[in-house]
C-alpha cells in the first residue's frame, strides 16, 4: 500500500499511476477537489480490483477524545 500525501489537486494523477502499477492506495483526505475526479479514482480502483482508502493523519496535537499513551518525551 502506498500513502499519497500531496496537494489535493494532484491526487487523481498520482492515484491513477499507482493503480495502473498494481498498488493499493491510502490517500490523505480530502480524496479530491472535485466530485468528478473522486468518481474517476473510484472507477479506476473498481476496474483494477485495487483498494483505495481515504486516510487522516493528525500531526500537531491530539484532537478531543484522544489520550496520550504516556508522558511526553522530554526535549533536549
Amino acid at each position: 500500500m502506498v500513502s499519497v500525501v500531496i496537494a489535493n489537486s494532484l491526487h487523481l494523477e498520482v492515484v491513477r499511476g499507482l493503480i495502473e502499477a498494481g498498488k493499493h492506495v491510502l490517500c490523505e483526505k480530502p480524496l479530491s477537489d472535485t466530485l468528478a475526479s473522486a468518481r474517476k479514482m473510484a472507477d479506476l480502483a473498481r476496474e483494477a480490483f485495487s483498494v483505495v482508502r481515504i486516510g487522516l493523519t493528525y500531526r500537531r496535537q491530539l484532537p478531543p477524545g484522544h489520550a496520550l499513551a504516556g508522558p511526553p518525551v522530554p526535549q533536549r
